[in-house]
C-alpha cells in the first residue's frame, strides 16, 4: 500500500477552493482521443498498470461523473415536480390522504437529493467554487434550519405565494422548511415564550386556520424548489447549459485542465465526511459537541423520521461517484477505474468494501429512524460512524494521494 499523507489541517471555508484548485496536476497523462461518457474503458490502450504510470483518460472519467450528475439531477427534478404537484393538491383541499401524498412525495425527492449532496461538483456548488452557481442552498440549507422561522412566516400573508415567499431567507425556503411544514401537525411552535409570535397572539389567532396556512406554504415552497431543480437540470442539460460539456471540454470551465476539474469532484466527495461523519452521526451519537450521552434532537431530518435514509443515499451518493455508476455497471467509468489503472487494485478494493461495509452497517439499523436507535441501541449509531470513518481514512490518505487530487489545504483531519 501507498504510505498514507496528511490531508489537510482544517476545514474553514469553501472559498478557498479557488486558490487550491490551482495546486498540481493529476499524476496520469491526460488522452484525448477517447471518447467520452460512460461508456469509455477509461485507459487506452497501451496504458500500463502496476507500475504506477497510466495514459488513462481523465477527461473521459469526467464526462462519466458529469453523465451521473446529470441523471441524478434530472431524477430529482422529476420527483420534485411531484412534490410541486401534491403539494398544491394539498393546499387546494388539506385533507389526511392529501397530506399523506404530500409527505410521500418529499419523502422520494429527499432521497434522491441526498445522493446528490455528495455531488456538488456542478452548479449546485457555491458560486466561490468553479462552475458553481449556488443551486443547492436554495433547494436544501441544511444545516441551517429554522423552525421558530418557519412558524413566524405561517403568522405572516407572504408564503401564500412563490412569488412572495421568493425574496425570504433560504433558511424558510426549501425542503428544510417542508419537512416541518409537511411533517409538524401540532399546535404548537417552535418559538420560546419571549417571541413576539406568542406575546402579541399572532400564533394563537391562528390556530384554526393552521392546517391550511401549512399547506398553502408548503405549495409555495415545493413550487419554488420545482423551479430550482428545474434550473439545475437544464444547466447540466447537454442541450441546454450543457455543464456535462463544461466538465470534460477543453477551454471550458477549468481551462483546459482535467485536474482541476477533478480537484472539485474530490472536494464534494468530503461531504460525508464534513457533514454526513462530523454532523449526522457524531453529534447526534455524541462523539462530538453533544453535552449528553446522545444528542438525537441533532439527527437531521428528525421530523420527517428520514436520518437513516438520508445517510444510506449519502453513501450511495459516494459509492456511484467512486465506480462512475451503480457498483455492478461494469461500463461505468469511476475512479475505481483510475485507480487500476494506475495499478492500485488492492486501494481500489479496500475502499468498495468499505462503502459497502458502512452500507451494511446502516442496513443492520431495524429501526426505521435513528432516534429510536440512540434510545436503545446507540452503539449501532457509533457503529456506522465507524463504518463512514474507514471509508474516509481510505480516501484522503491514500486515494488522494495515488491520484495525485488536490483538494484545498482546509480540508479537514480526523479528531473523532
Amino acid at each position: 500500500m501507498v504510505a498514507p499523507k496528511p490531508f489537510g489541517v482544517g476545514f474553514a471555508a469553501l472559498g478557498s477552493l479557488a486558490v487550491a484548485l490551482t495546486l498540481g496536476h493529476a499524476a496520469c497523462v491526460e488522452s484525448t482521443s477517447q471518447t467520452y461518457g460512460p461508456g469509455s474503458t477509461g485507459a487506452e490502450a497501451g496504458a500500463t498498470t502496476g507500475s504506477g504510470t497510466s495514459s488513462f483518460d481523465k477527461r473521459a472519467l469526467l464526462a462519466s461523473l458529469g453523465n451521473l450528475a446529470a441523471t441524478e439531477t434530472a431524477s430529482f427534478a422529476d420527483r420534485a415536480l411531484e412534490l410541486e404537484a401534491t403539494t398544491n393538491v394539498l393546499a387546494a383541499e388539506p385533507t389526511a390522504a392529501h397530506l399523506e401524498a404530500a409527505r410521500e412525495a418529499y419523502r422520494d425527492a429527499m432521497k434522491v437529493w441526498q445522493r446528490l449532496e455528495v455531488m456538488q461538483y456542478g452548479p449546485a456548488a457555491p458560486s466561490t467554487i468553479p462552475g458553481g452557481r449556488d443551486l443547492r442552498d436554495a433547494i436544501y440549507a441544511w444545516p441551517s434550519i429554522n423552525r421558530c422561522a418557519v412558524d413566524q412566516e405561517l403568522t405572516k400573508d407572504e408564503h401564500a405565494t412563490p412569488e412572495a415567499l421568493a425574496p425570504k431567507l433560504l433558511n424558510v425556503r426549501g425542503l428544510g422548511a417542508l419537512e416541518r411544514l409537511l411533517f409538524d401537525d401540532s399546535s404548537s411552535n417552535a418559538c420560546g415564550a419571549p417571541n413576539a409570535i406568542n406575546t402579541t397572539g399572532a400564533w394563537a389567532s391562528i390556530a384554526d386556520d393552521l392546517p391550511a396556512r401549512r399547506a398553502r406554504y408548503a405549495a409555495s415552497a415545493a413550487a419554488l424548489v420545482a423551479r430550482t431543480a428545474e434550473q439545475l437540470s437544464d444547466a447540466w442539460a447537454p442541450t441546454m447549459g450543457n455543464f456535462i460539456g463544461e466538465l470534460s471540454t477543453p477551454g471550458s470551465t477549468y481551462k483546459s485542465d482535467p485536474a482541476k476539474a477533478l480537484d472539485v469532484v474530490a472536494y464534494a466527495l468530503l461531504y460525508l465526511d464534513t457533514k454526513t461523519k462530523d454532523l449526522k452521526l457524531a453529534v447526534p451519537a455524541g462523539l462530538a459537541s453533544c453535552a449528553t450521552a446522545t444528542c438525537p434532537e441533532a439527527l437531521e431530518l428528525g421530523q420527517a423520521r428520514l436520518s437513516k435514509a438520508a445517510i444510506r443515499e449519502n453513501l450511495i451518493g459516494f459509492q456511484r461517484v467512486f465506480h462512475g455508476g451503480a457498483p455492478f455497471d461494469k461500463e461505468a467509468l469511476g475512479f475505481d477505474d483510475w485507480l487500476d489503472a494506475l495499478g492500485a487494485t488492492e486501494l481500489r478494493a479496500e475502499l468498495a468494501a468499505s462503502i459497502a461495509a458502512a452500507l451494511a452497517a446502516i442496513d443492520a439499523i431495524e429501526e426505521e429512524d435513528l432516534a429510536e436507535t440512540l434510545k436503545t441501541q446507540p452503539k449501532r449509531v457509533e457503529d456506522v460512524h465507524l463504518a463512514v470513518r474507514s471509508i474516509l481514512d481510505l480516501y484522503k490518505s491514500q486515494l488522494v494521494t495515488v491520484l495525485d487530487l488536490h483538494p484545498p489545504n482546509d480540508a479537514p483531519t480526523d479528531n473523532d
